[in-house]
């Protein structure tokens, strides 16, 4: 099955599940965690993959906007959030939305009564009307 290239995980890796990719969306809001952009958003480790290896677990994944992204690159978060000081970003309120974003577990989201499922496929037409909102700012 194809999917839509209007969604958020149509251009994502191959190295990430994309029912994972869903849920790390849904979870974080469908918003960057840095900046709160809603468009063309990415995944992004929190802990770089140079310094702990291949961890793909969902603690160590955020949602981000591709610029965030790319700037971050694989800086530490020291030195990631001393860049988004030098931009005037509240990095107090950008690590409470991490830890909270931490918090949830994806098991949540992803229950063995279907709910996980049902969520997932209305998930698409959420990122579509957010993407619809941003289009027209």
């Amino acid at each position: 099955m194809a999917r839509s290239k209007h969604t958020p995980a149509a251009k994502g890796g191959k190295w990430l599940r994309a029912s994972l990719r869903w849920a790390i969306y849904y979870r974080d809001d469908f918003a960057c965690l840095y900046c709160r952009h809603v468009g063309r958003l990415s995944i992004d480790h929190r802990e770089s993959t140079k310094s702990n290896g291949r961890d793909h677990r969902p603690q160590n994944l955020l949602t981000c906007c591709l610029s965030c992204n790319s700037k971050k690159r694989d800086l530490s978060t020291r030195a990631w959030f001393a860049r988004l000081r030098e931009r005037s970003f509240d990095t107090k309120e950008v690590q409470r939305r991490i830890s909270r974003a931490v918090r949830v577990t994806t098991s949540k989201l992803f229950s063995s009564d279907g709910v996980g499922r049902r969520r997932q496929l209305g998930l698409r037409r959420r990122v579509r009307r957010r993407a619809e909102e941003e289009r027209w700012r």
